[in-house]
């Protein structure tokens, strides 16, 4: 959770160092200065930039943070998709602002600022890309299969196993180390204590189930029992909830003749590769337990699922 956050504050004020650069050079073009309020701006008397600039640097703070707040259950990295995000938040937060208060601005200064911020976005994200790093971590477990399975993890880096029966190691664990409790094991006193101590200590303790599927991307079937859809719930991976349903509304509107376009190619594509119909269909449960039918381009063969569902293989027949 630390180095979460961590990761959300690094990208957040990255973003926005971005476009505090991308601003001054907009200003240098437009209005002759990278402060377009000093003097010998280009600036018309009466016309203020201020309200102007603010609205894109809150717009682009909070699509920042926005975009690296609600991630999926994996380990944060700075993806690239997430720049779009940012700047779709931040073009309709500066938008919403623009007609709500109607102050000066201008579109070259805007378009400019806004562009130079996305290649700025995506150079920082590509060279904090390359740099690695790894999560060290002492377990306490007796599932050794979940243990080899981040142990395989690029970022995971296991420094120690303790039984959750035993004794605790006799020194302190070394700095920068997340204690990595299982939850469904029963811990010896000596060992409960150790994890008390720990978290008070301030060290960051967490549990295995989140830990290994943050760390692998996958569940661990055999802590389903163990209270991960309490510990970590939905709101909390998803803040902007309520919101979600007008950002995909927006966002399919804006780009649905860039996608109306893409389908239609590969409808004719499925359609070309094999018989059968290009659309595939399958009943399904989605939220609040409620069924739906679900539509997506067939990538099998037709009949592909009569013998039950079954894993993909490599070079799978269907």
């Amino acid at each position: 959770m630390k180095f979460r956050n961590r990761f959300a504050i690094e990208t957040v004020a990255a973003d926005t160092l971005s476009l505090v650069a991308a601003g001054a050079f907009a200003s240098w073009q437009v209005y002759g200065t990278v402060l377009p309020w000093s003097s010998g701006s280009l600036l018309i008397s009466g016309q203020n930039p201020r309200p102007m600039v603010a609205l894109l640097l809150i717009g682009v703070a909070l699509g920042s943070w926005q975009s690296v707040r609600v991630v999926e259950p994996s380990v944060p990295r700075p993806l690239y998709s997430r720049a779009f995000t940012t700047g779709f938040i931040a073009v309709v937060a500066f938008a919403l602002g623009i007609v709500a208060m109607r102050p000066y601005y201008s579109q070259a200064w805007t378009t400019l600022a806004l562009g130079g911020w996305f290649v700025l976005a995506m150079t920082h994200r590509a060279v904090r890309r390359r740099s690695t790093w790894t999560e060290n971590m002492v377990i306490v477990t007796d599932e050794k299969a979940l243990v080899d399975d981040l142990a395989e993890s690029p970022h995971a880096n296991v420094v120690d196993v303790l039984e959750p029966r035993g004794e605790p190691p006799a020194t302190a664990l070394a700095a920068n180390t997340t204690l990595v409790v299982d939850l469904r094991a029963v811990l010896s006193d000596q060992m409960a204590s150790f994890v008390s101590s720990s978290t008070l200590a301030g060290y960051e303790v967490r549990a295995l189930s989140s830990v290994y599927e943050e760390h692998t991307g996958r569940l661990a079937l055999v802590h389903l029992a163990a209270g991960w859809e309490i510990s970590v719930p939905l709101e909390k991976r998803a803040p902007y909830g309520p919101f979600k349903r007008i950002l995909e509304s927006l966002l399919i509107i804006v780009t649905s003749p860039l996608w109306l376009m893409l389908a239609g190619l590969t409808w004719l594509a499925v359609k070309i590769d094999s018989p059968g119909p290009a659309l595939f269909r399958q009943p399904r449960i989605g939220f609040e337990d409620r069924p739906f039918t679900m539509y997506k381009f067939r990538s099998m063969v037709v009949g592909a699922d009569d013998d039950g569902p079954q894993f993909t293989t490599p070079d799978d027949p269907r």
